[in-house]
């Protein structure tokens, strides 16, 4: 089994992770692939179009970002299934997200909400609810 874990680096949500993966059972040859997205903002002037982080950047944020996820993957419980950790760069992180999950062909995505709006508490979990094509789990904020 692959499962998607979406991680939101401002709001880990990390007890609500910890206890999913500590009820759940993995065996050897299952992955779970923790996976930031960060929005590009793309700014529009007369003749300029700028992008942020630039280009240049990426690199070392995806550097920074991944020592960050295997910090994490350092407090979870021990498990057979391997872990892989992945940040990428979209102007839309919810479909790259969701896209992350077809390419990898995943069978569960996890998604941690803040008890925003909609039903399921985010846009991000109503957009991957309606447009992706393997099992949605969500997790509230308590």
């Amino acid at each position: 089994m692959k499962t998607l874990v979406s991680i939101d680096l401002k709001n880990f949500n990390i007890n609500q992770i910890k206890s999913y993966l500590e009820n759940t059972n993995f065996n050897e040859g299952d992955e779970i692939h923790f996976v930031h997205a960060f929005r590009v903002n793309v700014y529009a002037d007369n003749f300029l179009v700028a992008t942020y982080p630039l280009e240049k950047d990426e690199p070392e944020i995806k550097a920074t970002v991944i020592k960050s996820l295997e910090q994490l993957i350092a407090d979870l419980p021990s498990t057979k299934a391997k872990y892989v950790c992945y940040c990428m760069f979209s102007i839309s992180p919810k479909e790259a997200i969701v896209k992350y999950a077809d390419d990898h062909k995943m069978d569960k995505t996890l998604v941690t909400t803040r008890k925003k709006h909609g039903l399921f508490s985010s846009s991000f979990a109503e957009y991957v609810l309606t447009h992706g094509h393997n099992d949605l789990v969500v997790l509230r904020e308590n």
